[in-house]
């Protein structure tokens, strides 16, 4: 996954009593986001490893989306609320209660995980 944040620098200026907002300047920083997708019961649950946000579907592709618009919806809260630097990645013990959980035993077979790159964009203000 990809989450693209911008942020604007402001200017405000008064004139005859009235305040003009200019935008100065505008910055962009892409963010380079992992998804994990597994199947816990009837359900697949996806996890974000940068954000530590987690959604669920009752397919891949619905886990995806759901995961994406989690992802989408958080980004966008830290930036309205300035939290972005507050932001923190899925720490090792929630990690691998997630790998683990619900698992019966681990087969190393080809056909017992899902992997793949999920990429999306994500607009400030959105």
């Amino acid at each position: 996954m990809h989450a693209i944040l911008v942020y604007g620098v402001v200017r405000v200026e008064y004139v005859a009593g009235r305040r003009y907002l200019y935008l100065d300047k505008i910055y962009i920083i892409t963010m380079r986001l992992t998804g994990i997708i597994k199947k816990a019961g009837k359900y697949y649950v996806a996890l974000c490893l940068e954000l530590n946000v987690s959604s669920q579907g009752e397919s891949i592709e619905e886990a995806k989306r759901m995961l994406e618009g989690a992802c989408e919806e958080y980004i966008s809260y830290m930036e309205e609320k300035r939290l972005v630097g507050e932001i923190q990645s899925v720490p090792l013990e929630v990690l691998r209660e997630f790998l683990i959980e619900d698992v019966e035993y681990v087969r190393p077979s080809c056909d017992w995980a899902y992997s793949e790159n999920i990429t999306f964009e994500v607009e400030a203000g959105a």
